[in-house]
């Protein structure tokens, strides 16, 4: 598939095959991501972490739970459990993640502007990376989803992949069983040339 071709077909699928994609395409698509810029030179603030099979269902069905107390709590949940249930439908979920600041390359830049000033330009990689994914999981026949609702149990996210990283997003990978049309966007109102 050319590349205009692969970003015009790109889609969020919701609705997955139980097959599930092979390991090598899943590292593919990976390395792929990782292919992304990144705009600090040598900075690598990414990190992916991979989740398939019952693994992934059991740690599923604990992130449930948790929005089932958040929600007694009278915190609102509604999209959490959507987000959940579709990561039940999919395969394959790789949670995307700022790597420890301590872990990367200073170029002299204080604790504070890592914090601070860094902290765009390394959501900006990820972002790249998973845009990159998402389209190399089109061309390979593979469907994906960003989520980004994870954000809202990500804490109960870090306690069972155990780390202390940074959860960005994550993106769902399978093959689609349902393809949606595409979305009308409002090009005129989103673009102004100057």
């Amino acid at each position: 598939m050319e590349t205009i071709e692969t970003i015009i077909a790109r889609r969020s699928i919701r609705k997955y095959k139980k097959e599930v994609p092979p390991k090598e395409l899943i590292e593919l698509i990976i390395s792929l991501g990782l292919n992304a810029p990144t705009p600090k030179a040598y900075r690598e603030p990414r990190r992916f972490y991979v989740v398939e099979g019952e693994k992934k269902n059991e740690m599923v069905h604990l992130l449930l739970e948790e929005v089932l107390v958040m929600n007694r709590r009278g915190i609102n949940t509604s999209s959490a459990v959507l987000t959940c249930r579709l990561m039940l439908k999919a395969p394959i979920i790789v949670f995307c993640y700022r790597r420890n600041i301590e872990s990367l390359p200073t170029n002299g830049i204080s604790k504070k502007e890592q914090e601070e000033d860094l902290l765009l330009v390394d959501i900006q990689s990820i972002s790249a990376s998973i845009q990159n994914m998402l389209l190399a999981a089109t061309d390979m026949g593979l469907g994906s989803l960003w989520l980004g609702d994870v954000l809202l149990i990500d804490e109960k996210i870090n306690e069972i992949l155990q780390t202390d990283e940074k959860l960005i997003a994550a993106v769902a990978f399978g093959y689609p069983d349902h393809i949606p049309k595409p979305i009308q966007r409002p090009d005129h109102q989103l673009v102004t040339w100057v």
